[in-house]
């Protein structure tokens, strides 16, 4: 549950949902919904070091998110997106988590022409309504990203992107900052290939069976709630860690909005000489449609 401190019911979401939900003649476009849902297996929830401590488990998530287009004139255009999203795990509930999400975007185009790239100036929050009490709280970003069509079939994104998570313990309370590249192949109008690398510098949290090399290494470490009576030993713990990400997808769209996805996402983190490794994969289907 989302806990007093983190809740998404404040002026700043308020404001948003108004501004998405007004029918003001200043905006060009209707307002757009996206939904989808999914299933997936993850291999390594507790981002543990260790072969002992790692859990794996499967998971089902559903996410909708609304937003609305404002041209201002020329190439420059301003959105605004609101969304909830939410993963329920099967076996570790504690971590399963609904996360109400606000963003706003700026987009600029020097020019009109397919082959123009376009700038994205963005931030947003989310807030993070956990079913263990140490992973509640929020996460704010701001980032800059370029899309560059390199062909008619072929895209190329870049970004960068910093983060600050916030909770009421030392453990989950971390910053981060993120480089990323993406490149997607469009051979037929139906089929999108995408694959994306990105690395990840700041802190990390893992969680593991206390021991003295924990203790020795962890900027901050406490009780894990999530892994239920068994796991009284286990503790979370935060490291300063680099992190790199791999991602292969492909998307099919299919008659009318619908669309199916299946993608695979590796994580490794180098820290103290372990790496902690961790492979999620995820089935899903979408549907965008007017509001």
């Amino acid at each position: 549950m989302l806990g007093k401190r983190y809740c998404p019911v404040s002026w700043p979401a308020l404001l948003m949902l108004l501004v998405l939900t007004t029918p003001v003649m200043a905006y060009d476009d209707p307002l757009m919904a996206h939904m989808d849902v999914a299933v997936g297996y993850d291999n390594n929830v507790g981002n543990a070091g260790f072969s002992a401590g790692r859990r794996d488990d499967a998971f089902a998530e559903a996410g909708l998110r609304i937003n609305r287009l404002w041209l201002a004139g020329g190439f420059v255009s301003l959105e605004l997106e609101a969304g909830l999203r939410s993963r329920q795990y099967q076996d570790y509930h504690r971590l399963s988590h609904v996360s109400p999400d606000f963003q706003g975007r700026l987009n600029y185009r020097p020019a009109g022409g397919f082959f123009m790239p376009t700038v994205t100036g963005w931030g947003g929050v989310t807030y993070l309504g956990y079913g263990s009490d140490i992973r509640e709280g929020s996460v704010t970003r701001a980032g800059l990203s370029l899309r560059q069509p390199l062909t008619t079939h072929l895209t190329l994104w870049a970004s960068a992107t910093d983060a600050r998570r916030r909770a009421d313990n030392d453990v989950f309370s971390y910053g981060f900052h993120t480089l990323g590249l993406q490149l997607g192949w469009q051979p037929v109008s139906a089929l999108t290939a995408f694959a994306g690398y990105s690395r990840r510098e700041g802190d990390f949290v893992s969680t593991n069976v206390e021991n003295a090399d924990i203790q020795q290494a962890a900027r901050a470490w406490l009780a894990d709630d999530a892994f239920g009576a068994d796991d009284d030993d286990y503790v979370a713990y935060r490291l300063n860690a680099p992190s790199e990400r791999l991602v292969l997808g492909l998307e099919y769209a299919l008659s009318g909005a619908w669309a199916l996805t299946a993608q695979g996402e590796y994580i490794d983190t180098s820290a103290y000489r372990i790496s902690y490794q961790r492979s999620i994969l995820r089935f899903g289907l979408s549907r965008s449609f007017p509001w």
